[in-house]
């Protein structure tokens, strides 16, 4: 894999923090104060990563929360079919971190995050995206390295990564922090055939988002174990996160239920308002 680091510059004057609403809750959901310190620039550095399946990512329509959907069956065997064209033209993922941010919030206490953005300006899907925030002191001294993930990102997408700071030291002691990304280079082989998300919806409170509904395998064969992957979305269709829940196995023209948690945390919960589901045959 490739990789990409992007260093947030220190900042100490008082022109370089500023109040922000949007951060408003804390960990804990109590009330606080959240400062944005020193927005970091872009970098030219990119994950490259090719698309050798393009069918096989999370193709579909987003759905917005509190409604309930029936999604599209995919029929028992029956193969996708790729045109000679499309088969020429695959395309090439390549993901990026394009800024960083430390935010610090007053909650009883001071909880610290870093707000990243990584984004896939490739005609590709990436496969697993992973994400190391780095926080620093202000004598440069790593105090802890966090990581998150992405099941995959589509070309054009971009994913607002929050990660919590668990380091040691007192988070008061943070100065700066700095982003590196990985991408897998191939697209997640994800195999749908003939399994139907016969019904889903999404909730979200002041603690987490879950999407919960009703997966159904339609095919003449049983389903020994399957993922449930679900990407979260804010309004305008920045992903907030991707979580999974499993099926053990599932009988020819059995259904079962799922629900799949966000786990973000309360300080960014309250962005997400669409989501989309799928079911895949393995383990993802």
């Amino acid at each position: 894999m490739v990789n990409t680091t992007i260093h947030l510059a220190d900042s100490t004057d008082d022109d370089s923090t500023s109040k922000t609403g949007f951060f408003r809750r804390g960990y804990l959901g109590l009330a606080g104060s959240a400062l944005l310190i020193g927005l970091a620039g872009c970098t030219d550095s990119t994950v490259e990563a090719e698309d050798p399946t393009p069918n096989a990512s999370q193709d579909g329509e987003k759905h917005r929360k509190g409604t309930s959907d029936e999604e599209t069956e995919t029929p028992a065997d029956t193969p996708v079919e790729e045109d000679e064209e499309d088969s020429q033209t695959q395309g090439r993922a390549s993901v990026s971190v394009t800024s960083a941010e430390l935010a610090l919030e007053d909650n009883f206490g001071i909880d610290a995050y870093g707000i990243v953005t990584v984004e896939n300006g490739g005609d590709g899907v990436s496969g697993r995206v992973s994400l190391k925030t780095r926080f620093y002191d202000a004598a440069g001294e790593l105090l802890s390295e966090e990581e998150s993930y992405l099941h995959s990102l589509q070309p054009g997408e971009s994913w607002r990564a929050v990660t919590m700071y668990w380091g040691d030291a007192d988070a008061a002691e943070i100065d700066s922090v700095d982003a590196r990304v990985d991408a897998e280079r191939s697209a997640p082989a994800f195999d749908s055939a003939a399994l139907e998300i016969v019904e889903s919806e999404l909730t979200v409170d002041d603690w987490d988002a879950k999407v919960y509904g009703t997966v159904k395998n339609t095919g003449d064969s049983p389903s020994e174990s399957m993922t449930i992957i679900a990407w979260f979305y804010d309004a305008d269709g920045v992903v907030i996160a991707s979580s999974t829940d499993y099926v053990d196995s599932l009988p020819a023209g059995e259904s079962d239920s799922f629900e799949v948690n966000a786990l973000v945390y309360s300080y960014n919960v309250r962005e997400i308002e669409e989501y989309h589901v799928i079911a895949s045959r393995g383990f993802f």
